[in-house]
């Protein structure tokens, strides 16, 4: 579990329109891993920074 989300937070997302970007093939929800460590990238806090 590379972002450590249930499945029930990356539907949220989806449905707000945020999260990690996402391509549908048959039905299913697939992600790039490079899609997901830009994610991550966008949201990674340094220590020390307040949130």
């Amino acid at each position: 579990m590379l972002l450590r989300v249930t499945e029930t937070t990356l539907a949220t997302w989806r449905s707000r329109g945020g999260g990690p970007a996402y391509i549908k093939r048959g039905g299913r929800v697939l992600y790039r891993l490079a899609d997901l460590q830009a994610f991550m990238a966008t949201r990674n806090i340094e220590q020390g920074e307040p949130a």
